[in-house]
């Protein structure tokens, strides 16, 4: 048996999925018209569960499959909404572990009048409170049939754990470098990935090389494969995506929505993409599902998307193969 047919075997045996990483407030604050600085803004401030890997488990229990979040809160109001919030999107919160004298994390973000983010602060310490008993506890959540999902909110000891383990029982594990900063804790742990969607600083962070053009980030993509990934997915803003694995490449432009929010937006193509792996063996398929959750999400004010379905992703792909050239 060929090793691609090997790959497509694994992925199709995914039955659930496992997401681990942050989970925490999102606090998002937008003006009315032109942001000032050094200055109060009129706007408008809203409220909502975030983080990577509660988003993203999110989307894919939107979709109708099953997954679980692993993640740490605080045994304060905002962990407890927070799980509740998760519960009732048809996540997994059993091992949502509540810790005392902790306060629950929050993600704090400022958007212009476009709805493009301008800065945010993170405020995940509670992420650093990994200990062994939590990691054996999230270990036991695995087994041969659930795909692994990590991002880097994690401290790398326990990033390497879980990785150790997922190995071990033969997960596929895809991972979110989550930010520029973040990012530098996935150095020396790509060799084994199934999946990695980073932006283009992201990929500069992982591999060392400037990207200024199209034929850069083909050269960071390459070097990620040569670093031990089996699919790379380089976001590139209004540029779309580059899609790489050992006998598939593509670029697919941004889908052409109505920008109303762009937080949450990497977090659905990452979704999608996982997704996909578990119905499809085409990349430029795979890509396609990622491009077409992100600008569902886009297109709506939530972080993730209320009213998500499985035929409105589905249309929404096959609009885009469409407008592309591309046909499945």
């Amino acid at each position: 048996m060929c090793r691609k047919i090997k790959e497509v075997v694994r992925f199709m045996n995914i039955r659930r999925w496992l997401a681990i990483g942050g989970a925490n407030l999102d606090v998002k604050g937008g003006p009315y018209a032109a942001l000032r600085f050094g200055t109060s803004n009129p706007g408008v401030v809203t409220t909502a569960a975030g983080g990577v890997a509660r988003n993203v488990a999110e989307n894919i229990a939107r979709l109708g499959e099953e997954v679980a979040l692993l993640a740490l809160v605080g045994e304060d109001n905002d962990g407890e909404w927070l799980r509740q919030k998760t519960a009732e999107s048809g996540v997994g919160t059993v091992g949502m572990f509540r810790l005392g004298g902790k306060r629950t994390g929050r993600y704090l973000s400022i958007h212009n009048e476009a709805g493009e983010l301008v800065v945010a602060i993170a405020d995940m310490a509670i992420n650093e409170a990994w200990d062994e008993p939590l990691v054996k506890s999230g270990i036991k959540m695995m087994d041969e049939d659930c795909g692994v999902f990590l991002d880097a909110n994690l401290p790398k000891p326990v990033i390497e754990q879980f990785l150790a383990a997922a190995y071990r029982l033969g997960c596929p594990v895809a991972v979110d470098t989550v930010s520029v900063k973040k990012a530098e804790v996935w150095r020396g742990l790509l060799n084994g990935l199934t999946l990695l969607t980073p932006s283009e600083a992201e990929a500069e962070v992982l591999t060392g090389l400037t990207i200024s053009d199209p034929s850069d980030v083909e050269r960071a993509a390459a070097s990620l494969l040569d670093q031990g990934v089996e699919r790379v997915m380089i976001t590139c803003g209004a540029r779309g995506v580059y899609a790489l694995c050992r006998s598939e490449a593509c670029w697919l432009p941004a889908p052409a929505v109505t920008v109303r929010d762009v937080t949450g937006a990497g977090d659905a193509f990452t979704a999608g993409v996982m997704y996909a792996l578990m119905r499809t063996d085409s990349l430029i398929e795979q890509a396609a599902y990622g491009l077409a959750m992100a600008g569902i999400a886009l297109a709506s004010e939530h972080s993730v998307t209320h009213d998500l379905s499985v035929d409105k992703l589905n249309q929404t792909k096959e609009a885009l193969l469409r407008e592309t050239g591309h046909q499945t």
